[in-house]
């Protein structure tokens, strides 16, 4: 590979030699070896089109199963140092590679002994012997450059090891080791198969990894007990109906549920080091609010304790971990709407509750660090998944440069952490209704980005969706065969959930307010280029769509910890009420009735917004409507995801026959129930957002920082 000078890109300075970045503001950032190469070969053939091939061929000796996706995730990475940096562009060329558009300017010491050589060229005139000693004063610094470089070269790679410890086709997910250092346990699905839990033995490298539970349930974030023995672990329902805290023996294979959990939210289980406490993610009841609850293990009655959710409630708990000596929870929350996370600190003695450290988007699991003075955890923003490092004393976060990084454990008795690395591609395809024949997916709108939450116009035919091709989630639009795409948005936030009004002038959507970071109501009005904020006095927004007239939005919306569906005018006239019930997700129809969904399987109801004392009617039942965003009220009918163990459905509820029709049936995990769903009547298609069934594997990870 070609040893590549220091060189700047506008204000910052470049040097591949020991792979860092210098910013104006006098920090430097380390970066993978390989994203700076990319970065200087690029600098290198300034300002020609360079193909992903000849990058792949330079960077990663022709490895092309490696250097496919690798190459997307160092341009991803790129990008995102220098997103504050507006005169420093890296530009995609669609299908055919990437141009650096920012010139370089070098000043390595080649350039320095071109100078040089020219004053040499005058003095030698004079004194040969000065010019001498000039020229193999020159000719040492070159050398002592190179063997640097080599030096640091080898010293950096030594910073980050990364071994895969299972490679089988699916996705393995949530690892942990056993406290023997023995066995790995973790979650193992087949594209076509039920997640169950799987151990590998990691005294022997050649032994297959071995089934220890078989049922069509989804089983998860199992936590091994001190004595190696026993395992805790969640089994879900695969409808998220149902949820069991089940405890193993996987010597006995005998097995016990100990306590019911949350279905509809993510896995959540943690075990203190002594065994004695198991904590997990529970819904209250009373107010749905989500609160850590804490099993005593020790106890006959295994006693269970609801902490307290602090601060008046406007955080719910995700996630969490325990520190090494049991005497704290780390704590992933987030303000109500999911969009951003903060890490807290609950001591569990003194039953107090401090804030850690605020993140940018999602987090991916965490867990302590042996020393219990930091705390690693995966973290998620515009699709991209990386490891993060902060410190309790100083709260300052690192970025360890360690791609796909999710739900990272400690092995015991080690530095060295077990991960299972994902990272999520989403298209967004077109299904044809008009089709005799079976129907099928095509794409529409396909690269190593993110594409999701498409809403189609008719009045100006065309689709506006979240793209994440500038770093950040932002609004763009195309037309229906995908060509004409724009970006709308240059907020530099992680926008979600659009949607255009009628006349299509405006499109509705959510994002976090800068201040307080909850989600936030916005309008575009796309003819005058400009922004308006709704109002903000309240907690929490749901995905918002438009009343018939324009003249507003309805959306869910909390206020003082009640949930109701109000209407928005934009006109700057207050909220109201439209129906005092917690609804996710509502669209008005032709004649005025509001269809609207309450939650994951809690059916499909309608609501005569013309006669106010009529009640809401449940058209579809929980069995048959189960989710919450995934539909689309059309003139004629609802399209709608309905989801089977092993299997994703389109369907359609046609109002006239009161007939639910199969439209398509797909693989589990290539639509998202999160995402959304649009009909385009002139084409009669459908527009989804699909997901890869990306292969998901567990890793091993020896980092310096740790």
């Amino acid at each position: 590979m070609a040893v590549y000078g220091p060189f700047k890109l506008e204000s910052c300075i470049i040097k591949p030699h020991d792979y860092s970045i210098k910013f104006p503001d006098g920090q430097a950032k380390l970066l993978q070896p390989k994203f700076i190469y990319v970065l200087a070969y690029l600098a290198e053939h300034f300002p020609r089109l360079v193909t992903r091939e000849e990058l792949i061929e330079e960077i990663w000796d022709g490895n092309f199963p490696v250097g496919e996706k690798a190459l997307t995730n160092a341009i991803w990475n790129l990008r995102n140092e220098f997103k504050q940096f507006e005169n420093i562009n890296l530009e995609t060329v669609r299908r055919k590679g990437y141009r650096l558009l920012t010139k370089p300017e070098y000043i390595y010491p080649d350039n320095e002994s071109c100078s040089e050589s020219v004053a040499a060229d005058k003095v030698n005139k004079q004194a040969g012997v000065l010019g001498k000693k000039i020229a193999v004063s020159a000719v040492a610094v070159v050398i002592i450059t190179l063997l640097w470089q080599l030096i640091s070269q080898s010293i950096i790679t030594k910073n980050t090891d990364i071994v895969s410890l299972t490679s089988e086709p699916g996705r393995e997910v949530y690892p942990m080791v056993s406290p023997d250092e023995r066995y790995l346990i973790f979650t193992w699905r087949h594209i076509t198969g039920s997640p169950n839990l799987y151990i590998k033995d990691l005294s022997d490298t050649l032994s297959k990894s071995r089934q220890i539970t078989f049922t069509e349930n989804y089983e998860g974030r199992a936590v091994w007990h001190p004595n190696s023995e026993v395992v805790y672990f969640q089994r879900k329902h695969w409808d998220f109906k149902r949820c069991d805290v089940v405890r193993l023996n996987i010597v006995t294979m005998v097995e016990k549920k100990i306590a019911t959990c949350d279905a509809e939210k993510d896995f959540s289980l943690a075990i203190s080091a002594d065994g004695v406490f198991l904590a997990y993610v529970v819904k209250k009841q009373s107010n749905q609010h989500l609160n850590v609850k804490l099993i005593n293990l020790n106890s006959n009655a295994m006693e269970a304790t609801l902490l307290p959710c602090h601060q008046k409630c406007n955080f719910q708990d995700l996630d969490l971990a325990f520190s090494p000596d049991g005497q704290q929870l780390a704590l992933s929350r987030t303000a109500s709407d999911g969009m951003n996370e903060d890490i807290f600190l609950y001591n569990l003695n003194k039953r107090k509750l401090q804030h850690l450290v605020a993140t940018e988007g999602r987090l991916r699991g965490l867990t302590w660090h042996p020393d219990g003075e930091r705390i690693l955890y995966g973290g998620e923003e515009s699709g991209q998944r990386n490891a993060y490092l902060v410190a309790l004393r100083d709260r300052k976060t690192v970025n360890l440069n360690v791609p796909g990084f999710s739900y990272p454990s400690f092995i015991p008795n080690s530095h060295q952490v077990v991960y299972h690395s994902r990272e999520d591609i989403s298209k967004l395809s077109t299904l044809d209704l008009s089709e005799a024949t079976g129907a099928t997916l095509f794409p529409l709108i396909h690269s190593n980005y993110i594409y999701k939450d498409p809403h189609y116009s008719e009045a100006n035919n065309s689709i506006a969706f979240i793209s994440t091709e500038s770093g950040y989630e932002e609004i763009w639009s195309a037309d229906p065969d995908g060509s004409n795409r724009k970006q709308l948005t240059k907020l530099k936030r992680h926008l979600s959930s659009p949607r255009w009004s009628h006349n299509g002038r405006y499109i509705a959507f959510l994002a976090p307010d800068k201040e307080t970071k909850r989600s936030a109501l916005f309008v575009l009005n796309l003819k005058e280029s400009n922004l308006i904020q709704m109002d903000s006095k309240f907690e929490q927004y749901f995905r918002p769509s438009w009343l018939r007239d324009d003249s507003g939005l309805i959306a869910g919306a909390k206020f003082k910890g009640s949930s109701a569906l109000y209407g928005f005018p934009i006109n700057e006239s207050p909220p109201y009420v439209i129906i005092n019930q917690s609804i996710t997700y509502a669209e008005q129809a032709e004649n005025g009735d509001i269809w609207f969904s309450k939650g994951r399987n809690l059916g499909l109801w309608r609501y005569s917004s013309l006669n106010k004392a009529d009640k809401p009617i449940q058209v579809l039942s929980d069995k048959v409507f189960q989710v919450e965003h995934h539909w689309e009220l059309t003139k004629d009918g609802v399209f709608f995801q309905h989801d089977y163990a092993n299997y994703h459905q389109i369907q359609y509820f046609n109002f006239n026959t009161q007939e639910i029709i199969t439209l398509v049936k797909l693989p589990f995990g290539t639509i998202s129930r999160k995402s959304s769903i649009t009909y385009i009547p002139n084409l009669k298609k459908l527009v989804i957002a699909e997901q890869e069934f990306v292969n998901t594997d567990i890793k091993q990870l020896s980092h310096s920082s740790l």
